[in-house]
């Protein structure tokens, strides 16, 4: 009886610890919405959000966004586009790196820890402390319809100005699109079965694997990242 008790006791502490790290923690978000097509007249809001809700938007469904490639090559292995081994300019993260280094504000840049845990690794660009996450979402047409500030890091969080977002969400109103061969709306091909009951679509990015899939670049494969700036500069130009 003893014997049974003190397994007892044991099987509930474990049930107890796996369950205290499975919550259902919530990060404050900073939220905005577009109300008019230009993305000119925006709502503003601030609230406790918990981890993986884009999978949801106003209680629909929502489909995370993928890089082409990852759809077309299924057999692909994982680093594509590694900035220290093969960095290409015209990968889905050279992409997201542009565009956060283009425009992230000083202010924050110089806030975010991009340290790596493993620091000799290929993909030490992951590695690091997803502080904030932004997430882009679209609706079936392709427009932006919401951008939302996701904060690991409170501390950051309470630091980062509204103003400072006001920038950074300007900036994805200009210079975030579905661009062609690496992101696209998932209407149509393999992945259009995969998505065909979400009614928008989430693209996720962490600024700090951006910026230092950018950092690592410019140390180590110098005129890729050149070749990623002039690319992707040149498709903001007027045609």
């Amino acid at each position: 009886m003893k014997k049974l008790f003190v397994l007892f006791v044991c099987v509930f502490t474990v049930v107890q610890l796996y369950g205290q790290q499975h919550i259902r923690e919530t990060y404050p978000t900073v939220r905005f919405q577009c109300m008019d097509n230009r993305g000119d007249s925006v709502v503003i809001t601030q609230e406790e959000l918990p981890v993986h809700f884009e999978l949801y938007y106003d209680g629909k469904r929502a489909g995370l966004l993928s890089p082409s490639v990852y759809w077309d090559n299924p057999d692909l292995e994982f680093g594509y586009g590694s900035p220290k081994t093969d960095p290409r300019p015209k990968s889905a993260q050279a992409w997201e790196a542009w565009l956060c280094a283009r425009i992230i504000p000083k202010e924050i840049k110089d806030k975010l820890n991009l340290a790596s845990r493993y620091e000799d690794d290929e993909i030490s660009y992951l590695c690091v402390e997803h502080e904030i996450q932004i997430m882009v979402r679209f609706d079936k047409s392709g427009k932006i319809i919401q951008v939302d500030f996701f904060f690991q890091n409170r501390n950051l969080y309470k630091l980062v100005t509204e103003d400072q977002l006001m920038a950074i969400y300007k900036g994805i109103m200009k210079n975030c699109r579905l661009i062609d061969g690496i992101y696209r709306l998932p209407s149509e091909g393999i992945e259009a079965k995969e998505f065909e009951l979400a009614e928008t679509y989430v693209l996720e990015f962490s600024p700090n694997a951006c910026l230092r899939w950018a950092k690592e670049c410019q140390e180590y494969h110098p005129k890729t990242w050149d070749a990623v700036v002039k690319y992707f500069d040149s498709l903001e130009q007027p045609k």
